[in-house]
C-alpha cells in the first residue's frame, strides 16, 4: 500500500504543479497576448467576422451589433480584454483594456 499511495501522491502533486504553471503563464503573458490580439482587430471588420475572430482566439464573442463590447479571455477571468466599439454591425474602434 505504501508504493501505491506514494504514486498517487506524486501524480496529484504533478497535477497541482501543472495547474499552477498554467495559471502563472496565463496571467503572466496575458497583457502582451491581449495587446497583440486587440491590434489584429481592424476598423471595418463586420460583426460576424468579429465573432469568428473571437472564437478562433478563445475570447468571449460579442453579443450585440452596436455599442461597446468587451472581448475577454475566459482563462484570465476577463481581466485583460479588448474594448470594441461597434456601429450597425461594423467595428469602429478596438483597443486593449485592463480591468483592475
Amino acid at each position: 500500500m505504501g508504493k501505491f499511495r506514494r504514486a498517487v501522491s506524486l501524480i496529484a502533486s504533478l497535477f497541482v504543479l501543472g495547474g499552477l504553471a498554467y495559471c502563472s503563464y496565463s496571467f503572466g503573458s496575458a497583457e502582451e497576448r491581449m495587446r497583440q490580439t486587440c491590434s489584429e482587430i481592424t476598423p471595418g471588420l463586420s460583426a460576424s467576422a468579429l465573432r469568428a475572430f473571437a472564437r478562433k482566439h478563445g475570447l468571449n464573442p460579442p453579443h450585440q451589433d452596436s455599442g461597446v463590447t468587451f472581448l475577454a479571455e475566459s482563462r484570465t477571468f476577463g481581466r485583460w480584454s479588448c474594448r470594441v466599439t461597434l456601429d450597425k454591425g461594423v467595428v469602429q474602434r478596438a483597443e486593449y483594456n485592463f480591468a483592475d
